[in-house]
């Protein structure tokens, strides 16, 4: 089954290209994976789900890569 891929960082939602998001805006009749930062606390996972609020959401911790890719991102200008 297909789904959207997200990413989530320092309080900024992105999408697979790494273009900025609304969270508001995730579709809700498609699955999402949302890749966060493995240093974001709980309770930040729990407040983007409610704020998501709906059902075809999946969470995941964001990999090596793409940590290392938002990075170079944001030391671009």
């Amino acid at each position: 089954e297909e789904m959207d891929f997200y990413v989530y960082s320092e309080g900024q939602l992105f999408d697979k290209s790494l273009k900025p998001q609304n969270i508001a805006t995730l579709p809700e009749h498609r699955k999402v994976l949302l890749a966060v930062d493995p240093k974001l606390e709980l309770s930040d996972v729990l407040d983007i789900i409610s704020q998501v609020g709906h059902q075809n959401l999946q969470i995941t911790k964001l990999d090596p890569a793409w940590q290392k890719r938002l990075q170079q991102q944001r030391d671009t200008p």
